[in-house]
């Protein structure tokens, strides 16, 4: 009995400490695994902040980027009078569109066309100017395309956009960087203006009468009733010719113009202590045309002005003379530039990233006035031009577009975007004729943009898969020719690197892609010290592809060489160029000019 308790007794004792040894070694365990977690915790927290860090200078330069381009974007809509440069409507001056045109108001941009017009603008300049701090951030951060909204009013442009990132490193983190910006930018302000005053204008069409009152006052222009003279009653007596009238009527023009341009500065409707107004005419693009005497046989004419001889009435006819009458009607029309500048200080624009100039803000349009014989308020009823465009993209075709790996983003067909989703674009009253179809993906870090010209008649299907960004580096090499003076004779020696160099000779050479499809940006960058240059983020196409040596205080190209241009097809991958420049001295040897490096006897 006692041997039994005795041997329970060591079983117990055998069972606590098991179960001590246990407890010892869960604590120990839970210590271990809290020490390794507070460590990865406070690992996680240093690579969190040295992110957050990272981002939050992202987003400081971002924004100083997206202010710029705003600002660009701003001075480009108002050169070309509430339009971006490709989508001014065709009835335009050297791509200025007409607001006024032969008695009608056409081509006024609503204020929605704007809007939407201004975020494509911004977002294309935006992306450029993306394109290099992609290559400052060396694959640390990679941006894909923003989304960019504008919202126009009186005194401000208000935008608001998300730049998806993806962050590289031990844990692969995307985000978006959300940015809001109000710059003191009047660009609706001076289009409510142009408005108002095209509008008034056809209610009052002040400068057609000043012409007319102009035309009736001049004795170098034959009018009906201003020239009643005793002529031969054979022959015919010229009155006028057409270029006897054209010094005449242009400066009728001018005094026309001049009159109207005095009457905007004198109004307070137009006019304020930040407003100013200008109009030009070029002279020479006063047109006019004339018929005179129609319906009168020979006496009809559109060069020459005759006077119709006619009998005195119960006079006999023994001397030969005869009165004289005639009629004409011209139709005259010059166009005009008005510039509408916001000097308002805080209103002004910043130039492009080169050029920081602070400069006003110029609203630039056309008008074309028009003056059929006496009718001051005359309409050419051919003009067929919209009044308002409220949609610059609306036409007769449709568009099938499946993309294969991109669930969604934007069509661009020339300046008209259409959203796809779910990989798919089926879109009817689309634009028609030779376009560039652009398909850009919506957050998509290696994917590029697709671009094709098509030509659209009716519809477009097309299977479409994107493919990633490529990438083109080189070396530039300068070629080495020598001159042998005694054998007269050239010598081909080996290429050497052309590299970027500094102190008391810097100098070095550029290579620029210029895209040949619109819609696309232009990339550049320098050569480095060995020659060597790399260009990441190249949407796949054709490109003219630049190689441009910088210049001394002289003018003198860097090494002497000569410029060098040539069409390449970036392809998917990475693109491998080497380009060779010709050395800028030349020497006649036989009889053709060959480029030479130097000059040597042998």
């Amino acid at each position: 009995m006692g041997r039994r308790i005795a041997r329970q007794r060591g079983q117990m004792t055998l069972l606590g400490l098991i179960a001590i040894a246990l407890v010892v070694l869960l604590i120990v365990g839970v210590f271990l695994y809290r020490g390794r977690t507070e460590r990865e915790v406070r690992v996680g927290r240093i690579s969190s902040e040295s992110t957050r860090e990272m981002l939050i200078k992202l987003e400081r330069q971002v924004d100083t980027l997206l202010a710029t381009s705003m600002y660009e974007a701003a001075f480009e809509m108002g050169a070309h009078g509430g339009y971006i440069a490709e989508s001014v409507p065709r009835l335009n001056h050297y791509g200025v569109p007409y607001l006024f045109y032969r008695g009608k108001v056409v081509n006024l941009p609503s204020v929605k066309a704007m809007q939407e017009m201004y975020a494509d603008e911004v977002k294309r300049r935006l992306e450029t100017k993306l394109a290099v701090l992609r290559r400052e951030l060396e694959g640390k951060v990679v941006l894909a395309v923003p989304e960019v909204r504008i919202t126009l009013v009186d005194d401000n442009v208000l935008a608001k956009m998300e730049l998806p990132v993806e962050v590289q490193g031990e844990t692969r983190a995307r985000s978006r960087i959300p940015i809001s910006m109000n710059l003191p930018v009047r660009l609706k302000r001076l289009r409510d203006l142009a408005e108002r005053y095209v509008r008034d204008y056809t209610r009052e069409r002040r400068m057609e009468k000043n012409f007319l009152y102009g035309m009736t006052n001049d004795p170098r222009i034959a009018t009906p009733g201003s020239d009643l003279r005793t002529i031969p009653c054979e022959g015919k007596t010229v009155l006028s010719t057409y270029n006897q009238l054209v010094t005449p009527f242009r400066e009728t023009a001018q005094l026309a113009v001049s009159l109207e341009l005095k009457r905007v500065l004198e109004s307070p409707i137009y006019s304020s202590e930040h407003i100013q107004w200008d109009v030009d005419l070029n002279p020479r693009e006063v047109e006019f045309s004339f018929v005179a005497n129609q319906g009168e046989g020979t006496y009809e004419s559109t060069d020459t002005i005759r006077l119709i001889p006619v009998p005195f009435p119960a006079v006999a006819q023994s001397d030969g003379l005869c009165l004289s009458r005639f009629f004409v009607q011209y139709d005259i029309n010059f166009p005009m530039r008005y510039t509408i500048r916001d000097v308002q200080p805080t209103s002004m624009t910043i130039g492009a990233t080169e050029n920081l100039a602070v400069r006003p803000l110029d609203f630039r349009f056309y008008m074309m006035p028009l003056l059929l014989g006496e009718d001051v308020n005359a309409v050419d009823v051919e003009v067929t031009a919209p009044e308002t465009v409220d949609d610059l993209c609306h036409g007769s075709c449709s568009v099938d577009l499946t993309i294969t790996n991109s669930d969604a983003g934007t069509v661009w067909l020339d300046s008209c975007k259409y959203r796809y989703s779910g990989g798919r674009l089926q879109e009817t009253g689309t634009v028609c004729g030779r376009l560039t179809l652009i398909v850009e993906p919506d957050a998509q870090f290696s994917l590029a943009k697709y671009v094709e010209q098509v030509t659209i008649i009716d519809n477009i299907r097309s299977l479409i898969t994107l493919k990633p960004f490529s990438t083109v580096t080189g070396s530039m090499m300068e070629k080495r020719r020598v001159y042998c003076s005694t054998l007269m004779t050239v010598r081909e020696d080996p290429s050497v690197p052309l590299g970027a160099q500094e102190g008391t000779t810097p100098g070095t050479v550029e290579v620029i892609l210029q895209p040949l499809s619109s819609r696309l940006d232009r990339r550049r960058v320098s050569v480095d010290e060995s020659g060597a240059f790399e260009i990441p983020f190249v949407v796949p196409g054709r490109y003219l592809v630049m190689a441009v040596p910088s210049r001394n205080e002289a003018g003198v190209p860097y090494q002497e060489v000569e410029s060098a241009g040539f069409i390449h097809e970036v392809t998917e991958g990475r693109n491998e160029l080497t380009i060779e420049l010709e050395p800028l001295g030349l020497m006649k040897v036989g009889d053709k000019y060959i480029g030479i490096t130097s000059t040597e006897v042998c």
